[in-house]
């Protein structure tokens, strides 16, 4: 598998030196090879946090539970290939077949409580990877690299006529901003996310053809529908006010600015459902990341989740899925999907 490996790794090196559209007719030669190997190094940093700081010497937390589910959407092929292509197409995928080959994932349903289920997306790339990894995680975060260079190359493409720094300094930049390096250079939604984004913003930003623009355009608002749409929906004021902007030949900034606060406050007026709707989504995000750090345990039963605070624990057994009160505990509920603080 260690061949294997390097095999793939070599392949994609020669890819980026010798394939002219994974190029930078700008740069030297060696450029992009060399920031693919980072990233791949950066990757396999990625690969020890969630497996050694945040696991037990296996991959964990969504890195290892998209590894493990998205295997076993990969061995519905082996069973069926129909149902496999009806799971990953989402055409004739019912109840009946989630609970026939998936009863043990939690990424692919997670009913009411967003807008696309972004997750069961990432599943079914990581499938289809798995008909050439054999279940190996080097090989998984090393296609996701791939895929977020050729954003990174995608963007120093909408940007090189606009720049007065030289290729190899505004490339290195893209390259090297320290969230993206590291987020992107895994196997969670952000390669992806990312790629997607690096696609649209070619398609406004390019100087190609107007068909090929339109395009990019599409292929990345797709991807990012797919992929984190609530990305897509934060940057879409950007992208109205970069239209607006560039409709008008002067005052450009302060017009701008003034037919978008316009236009704003007419959709609050207009839709006030979708903005409490929207408002809630975005909470929800925020307070799931300000808790997901606290520790503890969330324990669903019938409508509610019942939470017990780290100290708790060694009241607890947890045996898989299941929890036993070793004693009586004082639990905290939170109502699925709410935003509110926990009831003790």
């Amino acid at each position: 598998m260690l061949l294997y490996g390097l095999l793939l790794f070599t392949l994609f090196i020669l890819a980026f030196r010798y394939i002219n559209t994974l190029k930078i007719k700008e740069l030297p030669n060696w450029v992009v090879p060399t920031a693919f190997l980072l990233k791949v190094i950066v990757g396999m940093f990625f690969l020890y946090v969630y497996s050694i700081h945040y696991g037990r010497g296996a991959l964990s937390a969504d890195a290892g539970a998209f590894m493990r589910e998205s295997k076993m959407v990969f061995e519905v092929f082996a069973k069926s290939p129909l149902d496999y292509f009806k799971l990953l197409t989402g055409i004739g995928e019912t109840d009946e077949l989630i609970m026939r080959y998936l009863p043990n994932t939690y990424h692919w349903d997670v009913g009411n409580l967003t807008i696309i289920n972004d997750s069961k997306n990432v599943l079914r790339v990581h499938s289809l990877i798995h008909f050439f990894s054999f279940g190996n995680e080097f090989i998984h975060m090393m296609v996701m690299s791939f895929l977020s260079l050729l954003g990174i190359i995608q963007l120093h493409k909408s940007f090189r006529h606009l720049i007065n720094l030289k290729p190899i300094y505004s490339f290195s930049i893209l390259v090297l901003i320290p969230s993206t390096l590291f987020w992107t250079s895994g196997i969670l939604k952000e390669p992806m996310m990312f790629f997607g984004m690096a696609l649209v913003v070619r398609g406004l930003m390019d100087n190609s053809l107007r068909f090929k623009r339109v395009l990019f355009l599409m292929v990345g608002t797709l991807i990012m529908i797919l992929f984190k749409p609530y990305v897509l929906i934060c940057i879409i004021p950007a992208i109205v006010f970069f239209a607006i902007y560039w409709f008008f030949s002067a005052k450009r900034l302060l017009r701008s600015v003034l037919i978008s606060i316009g236009m704003l406050s007419v959709l609050v007026v207009v839709f006030p459902k979708a903005e409490k709707t929207f408002t809630h989504y975005i909470s929800r995000k925020q307070f799931d990341f300000d808790n997901v750090g606290k520790g503890g345990i969330h324990v669903l039963n019938d409508s509610c989740f019942y939470y017990f605070k780290p100290h708790q624990l060694k009241d607890l057994k947890i045996n898989g899925s299941n929890v036993e009160l070793l004693q009586p505990v004082d639990a905290y509920i939170i109502h699925f999907g709410s935003i509110k603080e926990p009831i003790g």
